[in-house]
């Protein structure tokens, strides 16, 4: 047969096509073929994925499948579509699903930056994990305290507190502390003497119960060096009970009492200044068993003994004691 068929009068002829069948054929064919090629340059100029998407980093390679179903609810029978993110940990093939597209592209951008990385177990967050990972990112950005980090200190506050009250102890912190005047410890004790010292001079107290005062506190400053609303009883008792005599050995419990009044007395006048909190109270162990007994009768001797030990700074007030005593019995 002659490789060119005759053609017909007004038709083209086509090279070696001579049955009119062939020739629609062909001509659908070739329609089909520059549509599909239409449509996937339209796709990448419009940025369109085309499934299934691979995707690459280095020489690791994550694969996107779109999944088309239908499924009955209550308002009929409707069509649905997810995304699957495919790609192999080691010989392991892994399987997430998404429910949009631009979430699986996201976690495929996560999983090979983890491969290429050698991170042992990548790990690719679901829509829902992503976005409340998102939303915790975003409540902690203000503060400029890492995700993690922010978790760790929420974790040992409901520990603390036996249960999610963290807002609620965090309002109450700001109530007590909101307007107190941060101090140190050793700060707040030269304040106080000062103004024991201005009330010796006025006659309000005597210098021997001033100078007492002001050695024990000072000691307890060169001991607790922290903020005066940071101490705790714990705090103090660990000092009182560390408290020795010169010759190495503890103190009695009532000097051990004496001392804790006397600090207790500091943080009264701490509430005053506004260091502390209005309420409070760092109850301070006490451990001596005295207790006020009847008034008892210094006799002469024992008064004699008494003036013979006291310290030259004590002597001349005991010895008014006798004439005050007697005047009080002649009245």
């Amino acid at each position: 047969r002659r490789r060119f068929a005759k053609p017909l009068y007004g038709q083209k002829p086509y090279r070696g096509f001579e049955s009119p069948s062939l020739r629609q054929l062909f001509k659908g064919l070739r329609f089909l073929l520059r549509s599909l090629q239409n449509s996937l340059q339209w796709c990448y100029m419009k940025n369109i994925p085309v499934f299934p998407k691979v995707m690459t980093k280095g020489s690791a390679t994550a694969t996107i499948y779109e999944r088309q179903y239908e499924k009955d609810t209550k308002h009929g029978r409707r069509k649905y579509v997810e995304y699957r993110l495919a790609y192999y940990v080691g010989k392991e093939r892994k399987l997430k699903t998404f429910a949009d597209y631009e979430s699986a592209k996201a976690a495929a951008d996560e999983v090979l930056g983890d491969i290429r990385d050698g991170k042992p177990e990548p790990v690719a967050l679901s829509g829902f994990d992503r976005d409340r990972f998102q939303r915790a990112e975003a409540a902690v950005l203000p503060t400029g305290i890492a995700l993690d980090v922010a978790a760790s200190h929420f974790a040992k506050a409901v520990e603390i507190l036996g249960s999610d009250l963290v807002i609620e102890a965090a309002r109450e912190y700001d109530k007590r502390h909101r307007n107190l005047q941060p101090r140190l410890v050793g700060e707040a004790v030269e304040e106080f003497i000062t103004v024991q010292e201005l009330r010796q001079k006025d006659g309000h107290l005597s210098a021997v119960h001033v100078n007492r005062q002001a050695a024990r506190l000072r000691a307890f400053a060169e001991q607790i060096k922290i903020n005066v609303a940071s101490v705790t009883a714990q705090d103090i008792d660990r000092f009182l009970d560390g408290l020795m005599k010169p010759d190495g050995q503890r103190v009695g419990l009532r000097t051990r009492d004496n001392w804790a009044d006397e600090i207790t007395g500091f943080f009264e006048w701490a509430k005053v200044k506004k260091y502390v909190p209005f309420d409070f109270n760092e109850t301070v162990s006490r451990l001596s068993s005295d207790r006020d007994k009847p008034i008892e009768v210094y006799e002469p001797e024992e008064m004699a003994a008494l003036l013979a030990k006291a310290e030259s700074d004590l002597a001349p007030a005991l010895q008014s004691v006798p004439l005050l005593a007697c005047a009080l019995l002649r009245f």
